[in-house]
């Protein structure tokens, strides 16, 4: 049973651009136990049309009693649509949520969340969410570290050091994704300028703003299974040679690097992290003109050596400049 909630306010920000998911989305919302307190759409679709369809619904009901507004979005992509909803919302609630317009949460999401950011002192809450089919049918969980696992508690504390170690370090994403997550108004600023240690995650940009987070407090992590991570043709992970994949390849690396630099991943794990990662750019990408050259690179840094780090880095800043990802 769930505590009486603490006067914590939290705004869900939906970067939106098709309508397919808008129903099943719409009902998440409107099923929670604990609603919120505000929902900002930003409608980043070509035609205008996910700002008709969220009207639609709402004069038909689907969005009763919740405070919603609909932006346009700057349609520059789907991470500038992000920050696009952190700046309007501007900090007008003590949490946010981003929440992705074809993933789920089940209905005790937010009652759970911002039950545990008003437990102590953390930056961000995550909960475990199922991997799903199209339909939303529950399909697998994702590989959790085995204390995570044999653990008895429904909520654990994870500092900087575990965060980074057990993701960052062993390229490994457990935490899920940003439908999955409920931050701290403070945490804004790792949104809107997504570096550690001077280096951008960008291509990672939810793992990289959890360990972000990590460094200034802890993250709450909650054991139940309270969201679903929708699997369909039409996302960045089923094109493994789009754009988007290789960022996201490419940036392991870079979080990685800055890590180390933090002495938030030991030199040995990171010397194993960047041998496995240049291993995987090589396979995939080895052929590809925009980013082969990085195959080479990272393999040069498995000694993590200033010039190649150096010079990786470049790349990297280069890369993302370039493909508009800055």
């Amino acid at each position: 049973m769930v505590s009486p909630m603490p006067i914590m306010r939290v705004c869900t920000l939906v970067p939106a651009y098709k309508p397919i998911f808008l129903k099943d989305l719409l009902a998440c919302l409107a099923n929670q136990t604990r609603k919120p307190d505000r929902i900002l759409f930003s409608d980043d679709s070509p035609d205008g049309s996910y700002r008709a369809a969220v009207l639609e619904a709402a004069s038909a009901g689907s969005l009763a009693g919740i405070d919603f507004q609909v932006v346009d979005g700057p349609r520059q992509g789907a991470w500038k649509n992000i920050e696009h909803l952190v700046s309007i919302w501007g900090g007008s609630t003590e949490a946010f949520h981003v929440m992705l317009d074809d993933d789920f949460i089940y209905p005790h999401f937010y009652a759970r969340h911002l039950y545990c950011l008003s437990s102590g002192l953390f930056s961000c809450s995550i909960s475990r969410r199922w991997e799903c089919g199209e339909s939303g049918l529950p399909l697998r969980s994702q590989p959790f570290p085995a204390a995570v696992e044999e653990s008895a508690s429904r909520f654990l504390s994870i500092d900087s050091d575990v965060a980074f170690s057990t993701t960052i370090g062993e390229c490994k994403n457990w935490f899920g994704e940003f439908s999955n997550a409920v931050f701290t108004a403070d945490c804004a600023g790792i949104l809107l300028e997504p570096k550690i240690a001077g280096i951008s995650f960008a291509g990672l940009w939810d793992l990289g703003a959890f360990v972000a987070a990590s460094l200034r407090n802890p993250i709450c992590y909650i054991q139940d299974n309270l969201g679903g991570f929708r699997r369909h043709g039409d996302q960045n992970s089923s094109r493994p040679f789009g754009l988007m994949m290789k960022a996201a390849v490419i940036g392991y690396v870079a979080l990685i690097v800055a890590g180390w630099k933090l002495r938030k991943i030991d030199p040995d794990k990171a010397r194993r992290a960047i041998s496995n990662m240049s291993l995987v750019i090589d396979q995939w990408y080895g052929a590809e003109d925009d980013v082969r050259h990085f195959a080479g690179l990272v393999a040069s840094m498995g000694g993590l050596e200033p010039e190649p780090v150096s010079r990786f880095e470049v790349q990297w800043e280069k890369f993302l400049s370039v493909n508009g990802l800055l």
